[in-house]
């Protein structure tokens, strides 16, 4: 969504007691994961020594198939990132990508 207003309203009832809570937040502004993936270049893919990632990334996470994180940083939006593959297995990974617009998977391989 872009730019909605939502409100949600919370009861919570005890001792024959209710208290209502409202929550109004504005301006809510998400991507979905194929926005967030077309902000940014990620190559080569297969990769043997580096991956690059080019636009605005927060942070990012890789992870391998059985869900173990192998390489992570907090980049603080860097326009471009050079990870090094050089110490991984070869094999099937996933880089988790965390931008200003939302979060996203991309699978990439090392051969």
């Amino acid at each position: 969504s872009n730019g909605e207003a939502r409100t949600g309203k919370l009861s919570i009832s005890a001792a024959g007691q209710t208290i209502d809570v409202t929550i109004n937040q504005a301006n809510i502004i998400t991507a979905t994961e194929e926005e967030v993936l077309a902000q940014l270049n990620i190559y080569p893919n297969p990769a043997s020594s580096f991956l690059m990632i080019e636009g605005n990334v927060d942070y990012y996470q890789l992870v391998d198939i059985t869900g173990k994180i192998q390489l992570e940083d907090d980049t603080k939006q860097q326009n471009e990132i050079r990870i090094d593959t050089d110490n991984l297995s070869k094999g099937i990974y996933f880089m988790r990508l965390h931008t200003t617009l939302g979060s996203a998977t991309q699978r990439i391989i090392i051969q």
